[in-house]
This record gives C-alpha cells, structure tokens and sequence, in this order.
C-alpha cells in the first residue's frame, strides 16, 4: 500500500465469513500495533473480507519500519480463529500529509 492512498484491501479465507459474529484486523509495524479495524468497518461476502483505508489511516504507516504486518481474529460463537500474519509495505510518497 502506497502512503496517503486509500486502498481497499480484500482478505480471502477458507470458511465462510459470514458466520463471524466478531471480527478484529490488526496492523501493525515491528511488533507495534499501528491501527485495529472491527467488523463494522469491513464488508464481508462469503469468504472475503474486504476493508477499506482512509488516506489518514494510510499515513499512520511508516515507509522506513517496513513491512506492514496484518492479521484477521475472528469469533463464531465460543470459537476463536486467527489468521498467519500477512505482510505488505508501507511504501512512501513525496510530500506528507493528506491532500488539501
């Protein structure tokens, strides 16, 4: 994800989603949690969990702490289920900031 962008990020899992009845996504940089996402910010269908990023919460990230780690936690019921931790990068822009 690139820095001051407003990505949508798609999560695709092997059971169905829509039996969650909590859902937690984690990011994070070495080890520091830098934002949490919860159900009532994702649309989910089927097996995909899709999110979408505001440019603040993109500049959250830092460029030179790469990578960007991410895991999905999940309730159904009394069940808990956690995803592996998935990488990206935080990939850096020009002048920071959000655009005015």
């Amino acid at each position: 994800m690139r820095r001051g962008t407003t990505p949508t990020i798609t999560f695709e899992t092997e059971i169905n989603c829509a039996e969650f009845d909590k859902l937690e996504i984690t990011f994070a940089q070495k080890d520091e949690i830098i934002l949490n996402k919860n159900m009532s910010d994702c649309s989910i269908e089927g097996n995909k969990i899709t999110i979408k990023l505001t440019e603040e919460e993109t500049l959250l990230f830092d460029s030179r702490k790469n990578p960007v780690q991410m895991q999905i936690r999940a309730g159904i019921g009394n069940s808990r289920l956690a995803s592996e931790i998935m990488y990206t990068t935080a990939e850096s822009i020009l002048k920071d900031g959000c655009l005015t």
